[in-house]
C-alpha cells in the first residue's frame, strides 16, 4: 500500500499533504510498538521470573 502511494506521490497523483496524511498514522503506530517492545524488553531484564506474562503481553500486541 505504502509503494501505491509513493508512486502516486512521483506522478503528482496526489499532494504532499495528502501524502503526509497517509504516513502520520502509520508513524505513530511505529512509534507505540517501538515503545511498546522497549518497555517489555526492559521488564524482562528488571523481572526475569516473570517472562511468560510478558511474552503473553507481546502476543497480544
Amino acid at each position: 500500500m505504502l509503494n501505491e502511494v509513493i508512486v502516486d506521490l512521483d506522478k503528482d497523483l496526489i499532494s504532499p499533504e495528502s501524502f503526509q496524511s497517509f504516513t502520520f498514522p502509520w508513524q505513530v503506530a511505529l512509534s507505540a510498538t517501538y515503545q511498546r517492545e522497549n518497555y517489555l524488553a526492559r521488564l524482562e531484564n528488571d523481572h526475569p521470573r516473570k517472562v511468560d506474562e510478558i511474552q503473553q503481553m507481546k502476543n497480544q500486541m
